[in-house]
């Protein structure tokens, strides 16, 4: 029924917003329907030792859905500007907990690669959703995370049976303003892991990458 898949997409965009907020504070929902959400972070402050100084207007606070008047000041789609975008898995599913599904991410990260969509300084594939710190080299963001989503659900469906949509409809991203602040940016999103009880170091968890080292 209509009424029952809007819920549900409604459902979906809400934990993937929960999801960006913990992995980074300040981002903009972008939902398949045009509106958007923008939320931060504020009260306390979480304490582990990848946190990054964030500026206050940043700082925990759920604003909700953005009312009509705010949908033209929505997210920047820029040729070669940087973004941290994050999707999360319907239903939250520990989908790549499995390596050989992790892989297949990956070769869909690698395909927009290839194709001069984007240029990659860090990733990172939880067992439920992905954090991504990229330069859009051609097209939109939402022609970018569509490639992505919409490949690496169908190779999942066909090679391993998994079920699909794989991805909730909606995403995640923040600008990264200031080309100094990116290797900043690079070390919270490989923190990840680490924050979720996964591992213990940064080189340790295998589906994540960065182009400089963290060491």
């Amino acid at each position: 029924m209509p009424g029952e898949r809007a819920a549900r997409n409604a459902a979906d965009t809400m934990n993937t917003e929960r999801e960006s907020r913990r992995a980074w504070p300040g981002a903009t929902a972008v939902s398949p329907y045009g509106w958007r959400s923008t939320s931060a972070q504020t009260g306390g402050s979480h304490k582990n030792q990848w946190r990054l100084p964030m500026p206050a207007d940043m700082l925990f606070q759920q604003t909700g859905f953005m009312s009509s008047r705010h949908l033209a000041r929505g997210r920047d789609s820029r040729v070669d500007s940087c973004y941290v975008l994050t999707t999360v898995v319907r239903q939250r599913r520990r989908v790549f907990e499995d390596p050989d599904h992790a892989a297949c991410l990956l070769e869909a990260l690698r395909f927009v690669e290839r194709a001069g969509m984007s240029h990659s300084f860090a990733w990172v594939i939880m067992p439920d959703h992905l954090h991504w710190l990229v330069q859009l080299r051609s097209g939109t963001l939402a022609r970018l995370m569509g490639t992505v989503k919409s490949r690496s659900s169908r190779h999942l469906g066909q090679q391993f049976g998994v079920d699909t949509p794989l991805w909730q409809p909606s995403y995640f991203d923040h600008a990264v303003r200031h080309e100094e602040a990116l290797r900043r940016h690079a070390l919270y999103i490989l923190g990840n892991p680490i924050r979720a009880g996964l591992t213990n170091q940064l080189d340790e968890y295998p589906f994540a990458w960065c182009r400089w080292s963290m060491r």
